[in-house]
Formats: structure tokens, sequence, C-alpha cells
């Protein structure tokens, strides 16, 4: 038996089932009226499935062909169109095996160095 359903009452347990949305005033709530922590509530919640899942545990198809396809834009402008963090999209390229120095495309300085001229020639 682990420790934090030791504290767990069936009325506890109902309430939970209830009442669980993962907001802190419900679980601030419950941790007051039953005298527990707010650990005894993830706990139970989880072990329940009522926690939400996060939205980066599923990428879609659809989410990974817009990553390949506009990575090269950036990480900020991938991450916003996604609704996601730009970190989130950073890891999901290197766990995908590409990063934004694969691009396509050249930077201004990049191209101004190659050419072997100023860049404000370029920009």
């Amino acid at each position: 038996m682990s420790k934090w359903s030791r504290r767990l009452t069936p009325e506890l347990a109902e309430e939970i089932s209830k009442r669980y949305d993962g907001t802190k005033e419900v679980i601030d709530q419950l941790c007051e009226e039953f005298n527990v922590p707010r650990y005894t509530i993830h706990c139970y919640a989880s072990s329940k499935g009522l926690t939400k899942k996060r939205k980066g545990d599923n990428w879609s198809k659809e989410e990974i062909d817009f990553l390949y396809d506009n990575f090269s834009k950036g990480a900020q402008y991938v991450a916003k169109k996604l609704q996601r963090s730009p970190n989130a999209v950073k890891i999901k390229l290197n766990r995908l095996g590409v990063g934004f120095k694969d691009s396509h495309l050249l930077t201004a300085n990049l191209v101004a160095n190659i050419l072997n001229i100023d860049i404000h020639v370029i920009t």
C-alpha cells in the first residue's frame, strides 16, 4: 500500500472522482475538506486517469509534416502555428534527427562569407 493511498477514504475517492478537474481551486478545496496533501489527490486522480494529458505527449502526422515543411522558418514561427512552445519544437526536431542548422536556406551572413563580400551589400 502506497503512502498516499493510506490517506484515501472512500468518501475522498468519490469526491475526487466527481469534482477533480485539475484546477488549483478544486484541489485546494479537497485538501482543506479532507485534510490531505495535494500529493494524495494528484496521485489518486492520476491513477484513475483523471489528469489531463499534456499536448506535447502526442504529435499528429499533420503536425510533424508541418514541422518538416516549415522548420527552416524558425522555432518561434513553428511553435506559434502549432500552439506549442519553441522548446517543444526544438526537442521534437532533435528526436526526429532534424535541426534548424539543416535548413536549405542560407543566412545573409553566410552568403556574404561565401561570396567574400560585405553583408550590407546583401541586406
